[in-house]
C-alpha cells in the first residue's frame, strides 16, 4: 500500500472530444474551509460595494475619481485575493494527474496546479468541486 495515495479522490474533466482525464486531490481540511470562508466574505463585500456605487451612480460624475479607483481597487484586490487562495489550495491539495498532459508530458502537481490556475475555469471549477464535497448537506446534518 501507497501512503501517500491515502485518502487521494480524483476530478473528472472532459475535454470538447469526449476525452477524460483526472485530477487527483486531498479533500479540503478545516484549516481551508475557514480560510474559504474569509475569502468568500471578503469577495462578497467587495463586489457589494461595487454595486452599491454603481446603483448610486445617476449621472457619470455622481461619483468622484477617487471614489470610483477605490471601488476598483476593492473589487480588484478581493480578486487577487480569490485568485491568490485558489492557487495556494490547489498547490496543498492537488497530488498529481491521470491521463493528462501538458505538451505531451505528465505534469508535476505545481505546473498543473499554474496551468489550471491560468486557464481560470478549470481551477474555479476544481475549487467548487473540493469545497462542495467537504461541505455537509442539510440531510446529512445533526437530526
Amino acid at each position: 500500500m501507497e501512503l501517500n495515495k491515502w485518502n487521494v479522490r480524483e476530478y473528472e474533466l472532459t475535454d470538447e472530444e469526449g476525452e477524460k482525464a483526472y485530477i487527483l486531490y486531498r479533500p479540503m481540511t478545516q484549516g481551508w474551509r475557514a480560510k474559504h470562508l474569509e475569502v468568500s466574505l471578503r469577495l462578497q463585500k467587495a463586489i457589494g460595494k461595487v454595486q452599491g456605487g454603481a446603483a448610486l451612480v445617476e449621472d457619470p460624475e455622481s461619483l468622484s475619481e477617487e471614489q470610483i479607483e477605490e471601488l476598483v481597487e476593492s473589487h480588484a484586490e478581493a480578486m487577487r485575493s480569490l485568485i491568490n487562495f485558489q492557487r495556494e489550495m490547489l498547490l496543498d491539495l492537488v497530488t498529481g494527474c491521470r491521463e493528462l498532459t501538458i505538451d505531451g508530458e505528465s505534469p508535476s502537481p505545481e505546473t498543473l496546479v499554474d496551468a489550471l490556475v491560468t486557464l481560470e475555469g478549470p481551477a474555479a471549477d476544481l475549487v467548487r468541486h473540493i469545497v462542495q464535497e467537504g461541505s455537509v448537506s442539510a440531510e446529512e446534518g445533526k437530526d
